[in-house]
């Protein structure tokens, strides 16, 4: 949903922060063109998949870094032919 409670569904063909506003921008194209889609309370995930070994050590990096709301160590399928979850920060 955005703004106005308007539901969209499309292709995301790109997304990206806008530092000048504190936002998140969301292109998305559908067959009603393209739109443009920008909303402040968006918190992007991310998550970094490495050998389990070298996980803390990224971790101890990452938790130190001002913009980082949180980093947690969780289980997902990291490659479509990937049958079980594997360990990602």
């Amino acid at each position: 949903m955005i703004g106005g409670g308007v539901r969209l569904h499309g292709w995301i063909i790109d997304a990206y922060g806008d530092y000048d506003r504190d936002s998140m921008v969301l292109w998305l194209w559908n067959e009603w063109g393209v739109h443009r889609i920008e909303d402040p309370r968006i918190v992007p995930t991310f998550f970094l998949h490495a050998p389990p070994s070298d996980l803390p050590a990224i971790r101890r990096r990452i938790e130190i870094l001002d913009d980082v709301k949180e980093v947690r160590e969780v289980s997902r399928r990291i490659a479509l032919e990937d049958d079980e979850p594997r360990p990602v920060l």
